[in-house]
């Protein structure tokens, strides 16, 4: 055991302290002598603020465009999980965006309907991770007013969101999709 010396007046603190006494010196309560200046003090706020790590947001992007050159956009889907190692991975904050861009509104090919949902959620001595299914709305209408719509396709965006328990480290992984309609691709937005 390892043993240190003690100065007078913490001391004597600690004697008063362990017998109960409510009063002290006015020497004995001085800024030096805070709580916070004791040693067992400091790691105790150190190991509470170790549970509370900050959560880290993914975002996922990824945009429809044609399987053939000259590849356009027609749009933008944006999906979003914030991990947070202290959570339940099933607990996760997640949301999802779309955006028709002019291109799709002059072609015809709108996307809509964007959401998020939790497929699987895995827990292991070194990893907590969620998969979830980002789906949205693919419609091939009449240009620009978007109405009368041929056909309207719900297509999927499957990706996992892991936290490595050791370093914290939060990635995104195992990233897949639904076929896409005939002659359109998704692509990773740059």
């Amino acid at each position: 055991m390892r043993s240190r010396s003690v100065p007078p007046l913490l001391a004597a603190v600690v004697v008063l302290g362990a017998s109960g006494a409510t009063a002290l010196p006015a020497a004995a309560a001085s800024p030096a002598m805070a709580p916070s200046a004791s040693p067992a003090m400091a790691s105790a706020t150190s190991s509470s603020s170790a549970a509370k790590l900050p959560c880290k947001t993914q975002d996922l992007k990824r945009y429809p465009g044609d399987s053939t050159p000259p590849r356009w956009r027609y749009g933008e889907l944006h999906y979003s999980v914030t991990a947070c190692p202290s959570q339940d991975p099933a607990e996760w904050a997640s949301g999802a965006k779309w955006e028709t861009n002019r291109v799709g509104q002059v072609n015809g090919i709108f996307l809509d309907s964007a959401r998020m949902q939790v497929l699987q959620v895995d827990e292991d001595a070194r990893t907590k991770s969620a998969t979830y299914d980002g789906s949205f709305v693919v419609k091939s209408c009449v240009p620009v007013v978007e109405w009368p719509c041929g056909r309207t396709y719900r297509e999927h965006v499957f990706f996992t969101v892991s936290v490595d328990k050791a370093t914290n480290a939060v990635r995104t992984s195992r990233i897949s999709h639904s076929m896409l309609p005939p002659g359109l691709s998704l692509y990773a937005t740059p």
